[in-house]
């Protein structure tokens, strides 16, 4: 019985990659098994919701959506970074011009540089933040892409395997139909 099934396989792949159709190859249902088994493979499953809920272009959208959002908090945050600095350098020379005249007025301004230099310490660390997170992103998309191109290329793969099975079907069907006419 195995040498059967083992002989009815080899004759479905023969139908398969040699494209040879004969009569007896339709009484057995191995060729549309075969392709039946393609659709219905459990690893495959995943590929194909995959492809139904989430189309390429819109993945890509939203990927550079992120990228935009995160490259624009990082020009905000530098952007910040910079005002605070100048906040911070003005503040210095009034200091400097200060210093030896009012001692009251230089804690004060000491207290808003140590705080200006603080926050700019903090923003530093979200810049940092920021910018490792843009790197995940990126590394995310490129194995993303790679992801993408795979499922891309196993479906064209199926497609292909499901026509040239359909053609194979329609040529062995005529010619069942041409032999029953004779």
């Amino acid at each position: 019985m195995s040498e059967s099934k083992s002989k009815k396989r080899e004759r479905a792949s023969d139908v398969i990659f040699s494209g040879t159709v004969n009569s007896s190859d339709f009484e057995n249902p191995d060729l549309h098994n075969e392709v039946k088994n393609i659709f219905e493979r459990k690893d495959l499953q995943p590929l194909f919701k995959q492809l139904v809920k989430v189309g390429v272009s819109e993945a890509l959208q939203e990927h550079d959506a992120r990228v935009k959002r995160l490259e624009n908090e990082i020009g905000d945050k530098n952007l910040e970074i910079r005002e605070l600095l100048h906040e911070k350098s003005i503040l210095e020379d009034q200091l400097g011009a200060l210093k030896t005249n009012i001692e009251d007025n230089r804690h004060k301004i000491q207290s808003k540089i140590d705080r200006l230099k603080k926050e700019i310490d903090e923003k530093k660390k979200e810049v940092t933040s920021l910018n490792q997170e843009l790197k995940r992103e990126k590394k995310s998309s490129e194995e993303r892409d790679t992801k993408v191109a795979q499922l891309e290329k196993e479906k064209d793969q199926l497609k292909a395997a499901k026509q040239q099975a359909l053609s194979q079907r329609n040529v062995a069907i005529k010619k069942l139909n041409d032999l029953k006419q004779k």
